[in-house]
């Protein structure tokens, strides 16, 4: 078999940049990597990587279009996804400016924000070093830098409220340490 091309795929948030404490974002709109630039030797090995014909490079991310684009989005033929994939700028070798597509979710997505953001505005007020990330593909609530006993115990309130609110709707509910996200 000879190769014709291959896709590459890497993470952002703690791969090309260094993963960021959420207590950082605490009284801040900016979510997810502040604008932390990767080391010149990662940035070396992108571009590397995007100027072998060969290969087609993605860099996924759950931070929004503008972190991400901020940080790397100068590296010419890199493709990036944003959200999780809920935002994708295609690789081009020939425009300098990222263009970005939004992914169809297959959900009424404004209608389940409507929904979730006065519900988790709610919890983040109960819960001190909690916040709301909003993403193009998802909505969470990290209690991580909380009381573990009180943000555990509200997490589980969340969850059921949150059932309850969005069953009409396709989303499921993922439970990480400290997250709990509603995703498409």
């Amino acid at each position: 078999l000879q190769l014709v091309s291959r896709v590459i795929f890497v993470d952002f948030n703690g791969t090309i940049v260094m993963k960021e404490p959420a207590g950082k974002y605490l009284k801040r709109d900016m979510l997810g990597s502040s604008g932390n630039t990767p080391p010149i030797e990662t940035m070396k090995a992108l571009t590397s990587l995007c100027e072998d014909p060969k290969n087609v490079v993605y860099v996924v991310s759950g931070d929004t279009e503008s972190n991400i684009q901020n940080a790397i989005g100068n590296v010419e033929g890199l493709g990036l996804a944003a959200g999780n994939g809920g935002m994708i700028s295609h690789p081009s070798r020939t425009e300098k400016r990222k263009k970005w597509v939004a992914s169809d979710l297959g959900v009424q997505w404004d209608e389940v924000k409507k929904i979730v953001l006065p519900i988790l505005s709610k919890y983040t007020a109960r819960a001190n070093g909690s916040f709301v990330k909003l993403t193009s593909s998802s909505i969470g609530w990290s209690y991580y830098s909380c009381d573990p006993e009180w943000g555990s115990m509200l997490s589980s309130h969340l969850v059921e409220e949150l059932e309850n609110q969005l069953h009409a709707f396709d989303v499921r509910l993922v439970t990480l340490k400290g997250v709990i996200e509603v995703v498409p």
